[in-house]
């Protein structure tokens, strides 16, 4: 059935492959593999939109050593956003070292990303409270009394 699907696209005009699934995030996400479609259909568009389906999609999808790398190669200045989601994901299951370590990538020390960045501080803060590094605890006060506050476990 995919394989009717694609060649029946493809008919329509030579574009109309891309851009039918390019419209089409959920076709590409639920009917089709996650890899043929990163590799035949978003990465051709990638350089018509702002930020690549591709990457997008693995974001979406919570792929985040895929989203990391795709980023290396098409938005280099996504990584620390990237970083930051997936070092939340690593604080809620536990992984406690690993998600300092994303942490600490998202930050960009730029102002206007001022608040991604406080929050990247916070999150630093937090895993080496629960991680028992008191010292690397290097925030405001407040943030300090915060992250004391955290029991560890």
């Amino acid at each position: 059935m995919l394989l009717s699907l694609e060649v029946a696209v493809r008919r329509l005009s030579p574009d109309g492959f891309h851009l039918f699934f390019a419209k089409s995030p959920d076709i590409q996400k639920f009917l089709f593999d996650v890899r043929w479609a990163q590799r035949t259909v978003l990465l051709p568009v990638c350089h018509h939109v702002t930020l690549s389906p591709a990457l997008q999609m693995r974001r979406d999808l919570l792929h985040w050593d895929s989203a990391l790398q795709l980023a290396k190669a098409l938005a280099p200045d996504q990584i620390p956003f990237i970083s930051r989601e997936y070092a939340q994901q690593l604080e809620f299951t536990g992984d406690y070292a690993n998600a300092l370590t994303h942490y600490e990538k998202g930050i960009t020390k730029e102002e206007k990303h001022r608040e991604h960045d406080e929050s990247c501080g916070a999150g630093v803060a937090r895993m080496s409270i629960r991680m028992g590094d008191i010292r690397r605890c290097g925030a405001p006060r407040v943030l300090r009394e915060h992250c004391a506050s955290i029991q560890r476990p």
